[in-house]
């Protein structure tokens, strides 16, 4: 009898140890994020704006309207310059069916077309973007490469960042093939965006 009493006491005090172990999704994404750190990367959590969200998501029980955002994780790479005369936008991949009204910018991207930030510094820096064709042309080549769960990238005079949502692409992949491979894509994706912004002749008004 006393046994079974040691035993149960054991459980209870092990209990709560077993629950702190990492599980395999905890040391994927700490291995994910151990390569972005070596490859350069600065990583916080961070969240975009739904583009279709659910009826249930855009109204509350109250009648009131509400932003819903998707949280992921922004995996931010430093252009190696400052680019002041480069407006800062984020744009988000556009799902199948927008449940919101969207601003196409480049195909399959662009941004919350009824953003509670719609003034009109917001009209200049679209239309600052909208004159650079031949950029956002080469853009969306880039842009096709990264993987379906990198939901949209922001882009600043000293910074582009991804915000991502650090998915498995494969669930028979091992913790570093998951880790490494997507990353390595999002990173040579980005590489070549930074390339790009920092080559192309602006065109200002």
């Amino acid at each position: 009898m006393s046994w079974i009493i040691i035993i149960g006491v054991f459980i209870l005090a092990a209990g709560p140890l077993f629950y702190l172990m990492p599980t395999a999704k905890d040391k994927r994404l700490t291995a994910l994020r151990s390569d972005a750190r070596k490859l350069g990367f600065t990583i916080q959590l961070d969240g975009l704006f739904k583009l279709d969200p659910t009826p249930d998501e855009r109204v509350t029980a109250g009648g009131q309207t509400r932003n819903t955002k998707t949280q992921c994780m922004r995996y931010q790479l430093a252009l190696g310059q400052s680019l002041n005369h480069l407006s800062a936008i984020t744009l988000q991949r556009i799902p199948a069916h927008p449940t919101v009204p969207v601003t196409v910018i480049i195909d399959g991207w662009g941004l919350p077309a009824d953003e509670a930030s719609l003034t009109k510094m917001r009209d200049q820096t679209l239309a600052a973007w909208q004159r650079q064709s031949q950029l956002l042309a080469s853009l969306h080549g880039a842009l096709q490469q990264m993987p379906v769960d990198v939901l949209g990238i922001s882009i600043d005079g000293r910074s582009l960042g991804a915000f991502w949502r650090e998915q498995r692409t494969d669930p028979s992949d091992s913790i570093t093939t998951t880790a490494a491979e997507p990353l390595n894509v999002i990173h040579t994706a980005m590489i070549e965006i930074i390339d790009l912004l920092k080559s192309h002749p602006w065109e200002m008004e």
